[in-house]
């Protein structure tokens, strides 16, 4: 990406995106011939993109209820450093 971005000087969106397209046919090539190998664990690899799954969709919904209550919405995430509250909120 930072050849795209300051070597051709893109727009950092299209660099993104340009290596983001890139990565996904590079690792998708990747796993199909691994997988006609058989170098591939399937029980490992499903329970692992299944707990994936859950902890997007879970994330998904606290950034959602974080979101109305706070415009920075990860702020009741981080330790206050002026007190000694495990939590901030607000």
């Amino acid at each position: 990406m930072p050849v795209i971005r300051f070597g051709f000087k893109s727009d950092p969106a299209l660099a993104v995106g340009t290596t983001l397209t890139a990565v996904v046919f590079a690792a998708a090539s990747g796993a199909i011939q691994h997988r006609r190998m058989k170098n591939v664990d399937t029980e490992t690899s499903l329970s692992t993109g299944y707990s994936g799954i859950l902890g997007i969709i879970i994330g998904s919904i606290i950034k959602g209820v974080a979101d109305r209550y706070d415009k920075n919405s990860y702020g009741f995430l981080y330790q206050d450093s002026r007190r000694n509250d495990i939590l901030k909120f607000g």
